[in-house]
């Protein structure tokens, strides 16, 4: 019976919908306001999701990051976790069907599970690529996976994946940090990377406590234009793992 509903998910996911974005939830927590704002003195505890996002477009399944496994990391941060690779697999999309997979930046929580999707293309901007791999406090294993890969593209400031989907360096939040915009027929989406960690970041126009170059990260926050819909990667209204945003037939 199982069987039988992963073909039927894997049937839809494929050939129902000619263009998707889906929402992939895998953990929650409290962060502290220090990290998320700049400049923040109060320390508050907020609450803060853990995510990734998932685009289907015709014979393409692209992820855009991949969430982590590190069990001392679940610990560290205290998350209510869930395998981000059993949610994928639970909504009928296994590790070999992923064909392509946008790397925002290096931090262990977009990138670690890059190294379960053998067949991917990865996509990531060559600063943060070379300041990962070099970096003595990386996780080993992705790291040497990403050294030998032979599916690696890298991009200097921007990159187009597709006609509708862009990448584009910001290099506020990390040496190589990236967003990501997404042009369907009626609706436009900006996916922030931690440029903007939660929805405060945008409304207040604070920029995040944790980055490489704050202005850069700043530039980017008030250029922002309002016929995007964004996209945080730690700040959703969404309880569900796996949700919908946007299906085009």
């Amino acid at each position: 019976m199982k069987i039988l509903y992963l073909i039927i998910l894997t049937f839809v996911n494929f050939y129902m919908f000619s263009e998707s974005l889906y929402g992939i939830r895998y953990g929650e927590s409290y962060y502290s306001s220090k990290y998320i704002f700049f400049n923040d003195k109060d320390s508050r505890l907020l609450p803060f999701d853990w995510l990734f996002y998932l685009i289907k477009k015709n014979n393409r399944i692209i992820l855009i990051d991949c969430g982590f496994y590190s069990e001392n990391l679940i610990k560290i941060f205290e998350i209510n976790y869930k395998s981000p690779i059993k949610i994928l697999k639970e909504n009928g999309f296994e590790t070999d069907s992923i064909t392509d997979i946008i790397i925002t930046h290096s931090h262990f929580d977009h990138i670690e599970n890059v190294l379960f999707f053998k067949n991917a293309r990865i996509y990531i901007q060559e600063d943060e690529l070379n300041y990962f791999i070099n970096n003595q406090y990386s996780n080993k294993r992705v790291a040497e996976f990403l050294k030998n890969s032979k599916n690696i593209i890298t991009f200097k400031d921007t990159y187009k994946l597709a006609e509708n989907i862009i990448i584009k360096k910001i290099g506020g939040h990390s040496i190589g940090s990236s967003v990501v915009e997404i042009y369907f027929k009626n609706k436009k989406f900006l996916l922030v990377s931690d440029e903007m960690y939660i929805k405060d970041n945008l409304t207040k126009k604070i920029g995040v406590g944790t980055f490489f170059n704050h202005d850069k990260n700043m530039d980017f926050i008030k250029s922002i234009k309002n016929d995007f819909e964004i996209l945080f990667f730690h700040w959703t209204e969404q309880k569900k793992d796996f949700f919908s945003i946007y299906e085009e037939q």
